[in-house]
């Protein structure tokens, strides 16, 4: 069994948009998800309740919390996900695939 990986990885800072949840306005969020009319909003079969649902959430979500802006540092060059037990249990899985000279 031979396992091989390969990654591209750049050193570059990265700015995302998050919504910053410590800063909503939750007092009227609270407020207009009470002023929904759930019942025929929900009446209308499964896939269009769905939408309607999340059209709705995510609609009040951009109203009243704020986004943040934030700067992941990829400096040490290697992905976020990278953490120190996902890189111990790759040399784990990946160092008996490894031919020695």
């Amino acid at each position: 069994m031979m396992m091989m990986m390969n990654f591209q990885i750049s050193g570059d800072c990265v700015t995302k948009q998050r919504y910053d949840y410590n800063k909503a306005n939750l007092k009227c969020f609270k407020q207009e998800l009470s002023q929904v009319d759930w019942d025929s909003m929900l009446d209308k079969g499964n896939l269009d309740s769905w939408s309607e649902f999340k059209r709705t959430l995510h609609d009040l979500e951009e109203k009243h919390v704020p986004k943040k802006i934030i700067t992941v540092n990829n400096s040490k060059g290697k992905p976020i996900w990278m953490t120190y037990k996902v890189s111990k249990l790759m040399l784990t899985l990946c160092l008996p695939c490894v031919a020695l000279p």
